[in-house]
């Protein structure tokens, strides 16, 4: 379709790629093919009039000059615009009720009865770590951080500091604050970095410090998430009757392995698993609190009285433990909101309205009854400090009780766990971790994800834990020091939110911001301390992945300007005629950094010798040929007939693409064989399972096979033989169709938009629908043409240092060297078939 008559609305996706064909056009226009070309006929200025320039894959250029050296090689067709305060209101409310109907916004309810399972999915996944906090908060105040006996006062002191942390960081900051701000669902550091990139433009400096800061968030909240399990599954052992720490730090082993060994089917059967558990578990301690009120009346009205925030001034100020005793005192406190994070990073998994509920109707109340009620006992009984919980429960219920507990408390380790996997979901999509399979586990809920990499190392580290500490005393004091710097991190990233993309006036922040930042330092400061003990752990954890993730960020920057600054120094110096020898054609290829030079090559004369077959190369930039194509030019002497360059973007901005945006055809030069395809995929579709790379590569060829016949042996990727001699009468008779139809839903859009938007969602199932047919077709390949011809090429770097650099840098290049080696490799990843795939192996300099 012309650019003229597009529809007057198309998502950001569609807009990408009619921009990215008309600079291509341009390019093809600007470079007539003749016997001989030089290098000034590929000079044709290709100046970008965006604003802030932004990759499809969310990662923003931060060096204006390697900007200018990308559109110079013909890279500007990759930036899209997005500027929110340019676009009118009734496009971006229209824009974005698009794309909750296309994704269903990962856990959206459709149904009463879907709302109950994703609440009581929700029961289990996400509240386990903060509703197993009344079995160790008070003791870990009085016992761990102040070593003494409370009396009465302190005891209403601290009730009253319990349910106020309660209330002001889950229910003011995270439920009723920050989980509003959503990035198509997900929640977690990277949500909040991901809405600010997309937000008003800001400098390269503030880009790198946000940037920056929500790695910091997401490694603190990793270094959480390797304690808590070894932690939970510790202290639900410790109420068994068994003496021997090796004898329970080896059952605590195998709770762990089969803990971890039932993630890989999802949390929707966890959930299933957990969630009447978990239910079970809250109505019990609110019912056991609710118990211990009503059996004394009168002390429970003095501790209920302490709700009142006077009480907490003067714990502060006038009780035994005010001044510094009552901020050490906040290392135990912070206990009861521990999990209060991987809430929000677990919100892909369920939505935030299930969450919302869940915490309401169910977690909150019972949590305040049952801090209450082990109040009024430790009010009547404050030796029973060291074991409040257990002291609560009447001897007859004990046993029950217990085992209850130690279920919950196996379970409580979920919600990290499964808010780790959102997050490296998250940052693999933003190219901040190596290559990872993110395998969705439930096709209903998109924002349930696996990671078996990260499953993998995070058992790894819990065992290592569990064998190295053994004892929940001398792991205790590791608690706090991450979950607290990450609330601190993420009240950070939340005010730039408030104040950049949303506008509210600095006032405004600042009285919303400050009583958050406030709570958290004080949570912090009082946490901190403790890395002098056994708080390194998850500290050292946290800054490894950091600095891992940091590093990987910024080699693949660095190997970026390497190729964008070589390509416009290499289009610069073509000044004259083309090598006239095959020799000099052929190292010329070998040198080819973008795709005029290599067009310059392949129209060469003498030109390079051309072999009967179809090769796919994959290349990460459209912009540049992959350094596999040169490689085989100089090794073989030779090409393929047919070169396809292809590009695969996984698009940070929607969790799955609609099959009609899949595809962007490209064919820079039909009679030298020359195309390019770029293939979009949303960051939750797993392309080794399903091949859904292959049967796209299909499908494009199948709709393209008409106008370029060289491109047929493709269609064999999809499964059906006999398409391909039959696509091109039916690709005619389909593009008359959808011609047809694409101009009544244009006349439809001029009377009303929703119209229009449901036909193109017809027209789009129509055109699946009948490529897939097309692709089934079970009619006989003919043998003229075999599917052998086809082979996909990748190339495998090897990083060396260019040299001039320091150690610092020499030891990141080397991290990132191994990290790029270690990855998934591309084969299984991308799921192509390992018979028609090979690697070539190159040298990159850093």
């Amino acid at each position: 379709m012309d650019d003229a008559g597009a529809p007057a609305q198309q998502t950001g996706l569609s807009r990408t790629r009619a921009r990215s064909a008309q600079v291509s056009r341009l390019l093809r226009a600007a470079v007539p093919i003749g016997a001989s070309q030089t290098a000034e006929q590929f000079r044709t200025p290709l100046t970008s009039t965006l604003g802030e320039r932004r990759w499809t894959t969310g990662a923003v250029l931060d060096d204006p000059q390697l900007a200018q050296d990308i559109d110079r090689v013909g890279g500007a067709a990759l930036r899209e615009q997005f500027s929110p305060a340019k676009r009118p209101a009734r496009h971006l409310l229209q824009r974005r009720f698009i794309v909750r109907r296309e994704s269903n916004q990962h856990a959206a309810a459709t149904s009463w009865g879907h709302f109950a399972a994703l609440t009581l999915g929700a029961t289990g996944v996400v509240f386990g770590d903060i509703g197993t906090s009344p079995l160790y908060c008070f003791a870990g105040i009085y016992t761990t951080e102040l070593h003494a006996e409370p009396q009465p006062a302190d005891i209403l002191g601290t009730f009253s500091m319990i349910f106020w942390a309660l209330t002001l960081v889950v229910c003011g900051k995270y439920v009723g604050c920050v989980m509003r701000v959503s990035h198509h669902g997900e929640g977690g550091t990277f949500a909040l970095l991901q809405t600010i990139l997309s937000g008003p433009p800001l400098g390269a400096r503030a880009r790198q410090r946000v940037t920056l800061l929500a790695m910091l968030g997401c490694s603190l909240l990793l270094g959480d998430g390797a304690i808590t399990p070894a932690m939970s599954v510790l202290g639900a052992l410790e109420g068994l009757p068994v003496g021997s720490e090796r004898v329970r730090s080896a059952l605590a082993v195998c709770v762990l392995l089969a803990l971890f060994s039932l993630q890989k089917h999802g949390t929707k059967l966890i959930g299933r698993i957990a969630g009447p558990l978990m239910v079970a578990w809250f109505v019990t301690i609110g019912a056991l609190g609710a118990y211990n009120c009503a059996s004394h009346p009168r002390v429970a009205l003095s501790v209920l009285g302490a709700l009142d925030p006077r009480s907490l001034v003067a714990f502060w100020t006038q009780g035994q433990y005010r001044g510094l005793d009552a901020w050490r005192s906040l290392g135990g406190v912070v206990l009861c909101v521990t999990g209060a994070e991987a809430l929000y990073a677990d919100m892909g998994h369920f939505g935030a309205s299930p969450i919302r509920a869940t915490w309401f109707l169910l977690v909150y109340p019972s949590l305040v009854l049952q801090y209450a009620g082990q109040a009024t006992v430790l009010t009547l009984n404050p030796g029973a400090v060291q074991n409040p919980f257990y002291a609560s429960v009447p001897p007859r219920l004990l046993w029950p009780v217990l085992c209850l507990a130690t279920c919950a408390a196996v379970i409580a380790s979920q919600a990290l766990i499964s808010g780790v996997f959102a997050l490296l979901a998250q940052g693999h999509a933003l190219q901040f971790v190596p290559r990872i399979l993110v395998r969705h586990t439930n096709p209903e809920q998109r924002g349930q994800v696996y990671i078996s990499e990260a499953n993998l190392l995070l058992s790894c580290v819990c065992v290592a834990l569990v064998l190295a500490f053994r004892s929940t005393g001398r792991l205790g004091s590791a608690y706090g020091v991450a979950v607290t710097g990450d609330a601190l991190v993420t009240t950070a990233l939340f005010a730039v939110v408030v104040r950049r993309v949303w506008r509210w006036h600095i006032a405004a922040t600042a009285a919303l911001i400050a009583p958050m930042a406030c709570v958290d330092l004080l949570f912090w400061s009082a946490n901190v301390v403790k890395v002098l003990d056994a708080g390194w752990v998850p500290a050292l954890v946290a800054l490894v992945a950091c600095f891992v993730m940091h590093t990987f960020h910024w080699g693949r920057e660095q190997e970026l300007k390497a190729s964008a600054r070589f390509a416009a120094a290499q289009l610069e110096s073509l000044g004259g005629e083309v090598p006239a020898t095959a020799e000099g054609v052929r190292g010329l290829v070998a040198s080819v950094s973008s795709i005029p030079s290599l067009l310059i090559a392949l129209r060469a004369h003498p030109p390079i010798l051309r072999t009967p077959a179809l090769a796919v190369f994959l290349t990460p930039y459209e912009w540049r040929p992959p350094p596999s194509l040169g490689c085989l030019a100089v090794t073989l002497g030779c090409l393929p007939e047919t070169i396809v360059l292809l590009t695969v973007r996984f698009e940070a901005s929607v969790p799955f693409v609609k099959p009609a945006e899949r595809c962007t055809f490209d064919p820079l030069d039909a009679a030298a064989g020359l195309y390019r395809v770029v293939l979009h995929f949303g960051y939750g579709e797993a392309l080794s399972g399903a091949q859904l790379l292959p049967r796209a590569l299909a499908k494009a060829a199948a709709e393209h096979a008409l106008d370029f016949p060289a491109l047929e042996p493709l269609i064999e990727l999809g499964g059906g033989g006999g398409a391909r001699a039959r696509a091109g009468s039916a690709r005619a008779l389909g593009g008359a169709n959808a011609g047809a139809h694409d101009a009544g839903a244009h006349n439809a859009h001029a009377r009303q938009a929703e119209d229009t938007e449901d036909a193109e969602d017809d027209e789009d199932e129509a055109e699946e629908a009948r490529v897939d047919a097309l692709l089934a077709s079970d009619v006989e390949t003919p043998p003229s043409t075999p599917t052998a011809n086809v082979t996909f090429i990748l190339s495998r770097s090897t990083y060396a240092n260019v040299g001039g650099h320091s150690q610092f840098t020499r030891l990141r290049i080397r991290l990132y060297q191994l990290l790029v080696i270690n990855a998934r490799k591309p084969t299984r990843f991308f799921g192509l078939p390992p018979n028609r795939t090979v690697e070539v192996s190159t040298v990159r300099f850093l």
